[in-house]
């Protein structure tokens, strides 16, 4: 493991992004958000080289070869589950990487994950949800692993926050065709020639998690509310998939609650970057920025230049335009996560992030 340099001594990080290959748009994105950071943090000792993985476990290695030979402390990245498996059996902890995965599988022996934890999100929703009275829960999620995620996550968050699940259900993930799974999940018997719903038994969860994000989630919110699960009385809830500027147009999502950062951070953030770079950001282009934001906050720091594991750990965490985040010993994140609600036309906050943490772990 690197050890640690005196203050102010000059310091090279490495960033591994997929600059060619199918995903180089992407990789594209996140370094002129990398890049922003380096000028708006204004450490003058820090060196940031980039390094393309072309988004392959193989290019990632020899990324991470070649970050390690030209003597990088820190790294930053890669992007993709693959990649960042590939990039910590090659570094083997000699260097620590803060990668951008939100697969918990691939964190630990020196890899810490600055996505957004699937858990959290979970567990800061429901508990926003339950607390405000509504505490039976519905879960309606796609047919894959992301979906039995969040379901198994739902349940066991469920208890200690004084909630219920009290129905889930499924719908095919890689098709249109999901309307009969919806009316099932609904307990609809049918829509008759005056729209009124046909049901075998009353409803019993007075708020619903769905799920997905993009196009579906709009139309199993559309189906949801067409098989009478009236958004005015139930409740939706959502994960990180929601967190897209787009969904604020949606009338069947109003009024639906998810846990993601303040939106309005990130909208100052897209603002900027526009006005540099002429386009929108992609939304994990956040991620790139915070990690070179904590990586120049530590290469300014008066009493040397650590990025070992204990200062990568340091309870009282970082500052990002994320939000508050730290990283636990196991290599995940914890984060300071609002409760958003979508609005007419809007996003508005109703659960303040906390400004700083408390005990490891019960964030």
């Amino acid at each position: 493991m690197a050890g640690k340099l005196p203050a102010g001594a000059q310091v090279k990080v490495a960033i591994l992004l997929p600059l060619s290959g199918d995903r180089a748009a992407l990789g594209r994105a996140m370094q002129r958000a990398a890049e922003m950071a380096v000028l708006e943090q204004g450490a003058r000792n820090l060196q940031l080289v980039t390094f393309d993985t072309r988004g392959t476990a193989e290019g990632a290695t020899a990324a991470a070869e070649q970050a390690m030979q030209q003597d990088a402390k820190l790294i930053l990245g890669p992007v993709f589950a693959a990649e960042v498996s590939a990039v910590r059996a090659r570094v083997g902890g000699k260097v620590n990487v803060i990668a951008f995965s939100n697969d918990a599988a691939v964190a630990g022996n020196g890899v810490y994950l600055l996505s957004f934890s699937l858990k959290q999100q979970v567990d800061n929703v429901i508990g926003y949800a339950a607390r405000n009275g509504r505490k039976r829960i519905g879960i309606i999620a796609p047919a894959n692993d992301y979906g039995n995620q969040v379901t198994t996550l739902a349940k066991e968050v469920a208890g200690k926050n004084g909630a219920e699940v009290t129905r889930t259900g499924t719908y095919k993930p890689d098709t249109m065709e999901v309307t009969d799974d919806i009316k099932a999940f609904a307990g609809a018997t049918g829509v008759d020639r005056k729209g009124r719903v046909g049901r075998s038994a009353p409803l019993d969860f007075d708020a619903v998690l769905i799920a997905d994000g993009g196009t579906k989630l709009r139309m199993v919110a559309s189906l949801l509310a067409y098989y009478d699960v009236d958004p005015d009385k139930v409740r939706y809830l959502g994960t990180g998939r929601w967190d897209d500027r787009a969904l604020r147009r949606e009338l069947s999502l109003r009024g639906g609650w998810y846990a993601a950062p303040d939106p309005a951070q990130f909208e100052r953030f897209a603002t900027k970057y526009k006005g540099a770079h002429g386009d929108e950001p992609p939304r994990i282009a956040t991620l790139a920025y915070d990690a070179v934001a904590l990586a120049a906050t530590i290469a300014k720091q008066p009493d040397g230049i650590d990025y070992g594991s204990q200062r990568l750990t340091d309870p009282s965490g970082f500052a990002g335009v994320d939000g508050i985040f730290r990283f636990t010993p196991d290599g995940l994140s914890e984060r300071g996560l609002a409760v958003v609600e979508i609005g007419r036309d809007e996003l508005k906050v109703v659960g303040e992030p906390p400004k700083s943490f408390g005990v490891p772990g019960t964030n």
